[in-house]
C-alpha cells in the first residue's frame, strides 16, 4: 500500500503480459497460489500508512506510479482490477462519502478497468450468505448502495454514482433471482 514498485512486482510475477501467448515464468504452485491469495484479499487502500492513517497525496502518486507501470508492461487490466477490489473496503462515511481522493480517481473517465474490480469486489466481500426467498438483505443492500450514489452524485461524481448504481441494480438482480427460483421450487 506503500510502495507501488512491490505491488508492480507482485503483478509482474503472477500475471502474464496481456499480450503474451504464453507465461515465460514457471513459479512453484504453493507459491503461486499464496501470491494468487494476497492479491485476491488486497484489501489495503493504498496511501494507508502503518498506524492506519490514509494520505491523498501519497494514494495519488502511488496511483500514477502503478498506472505507469502497468501500461509500459501490458497488465494494466489485471493491475487495476486488483486496485478496484481493494477500493471497495473504502469504509463509507455516515453520509454515504468516502474520501474524496478515491472517489475522483474511481470517477476519471479513463478509469473503466478500475470501475470493474471495486464492483466485483464489492459483490465478493459479501461472500457466502444465507438466500433468503423474499430478497431482504439484498433489497436492503440496493437501497444503501442507491442512497451512496444519490450522495456522490450531488457532489459530482457522476461516473462513480453510476457504479455505485449498478452494484445496486445487481443485487436488486440478485434479489428477483431467488425470489423467481423460491416460487419455481414451491410449485
Amino acid at each position: 500500500a506503500n510502495e507501488p514498485n512491490s505491488f508492480c512486482d507482485l503483478m509482474s510475477v503472477l500475471y502474464k503480459k496481456r499480450h503474451d501467448e504464453a507465461t515465460t515464468r514457471t513459479i512453484p504452485q504453493a507459491i503461486s497460489k499464496r501470491l494468487f491469495q494476497l492479491t485476491y484479499q488486497y484489501s489495503v487502500i493504498p496511501g494507508t500508512d502503518w498506524d492506519g492513517n490514509f494520505h491523498s497525496d501519497a494514494f495519488n502518486s502511488w496511483m500514477e506510479a502503478v498506472k505507469v507501470w502497468a501500461k509500459e508492461n501490458d497488465r494494466y487490466e489485471v493491475s487495476m482490477h486488483t486496485i478496484g477490489g481493494a477500493l471497495s473496503y473504502v469504509e463509507f462515511d455516515k453520509d454515504g462519502i468516502i474520501d474524496t481522493a478515491v472517489m475522483a480517481e474511481l470517477n476519471k473517465i479513463d478509469n473503466d478497468e478500475l470501475r470493474k474490480g471495486y464492483r466485483l469486489g464489492t459483490f465478493n466481500q459479501r461472500g457466502v450468505h444465507w438466500i433468503d426467498p423474499e430478497g431482504k438483505p439484498e433489497k436492503e443492500l440496493a437501497q444503501k448502495y442507491q442512497s451512496r450514489a444519490n450522495a456522490v452524485e450531488t457532489l459530482g461524481y457522476a461516473r462513480f454514482a453510476e457504479l455505485l448504481r449498478s452494484i445496486a441494480d445487481g443485487y436488486i438482480a440478485e434479489a428477483e433471482a431467488n425470489i423467481r427460483e423460491f416460487s419455481e421450487n414451491e410449485d
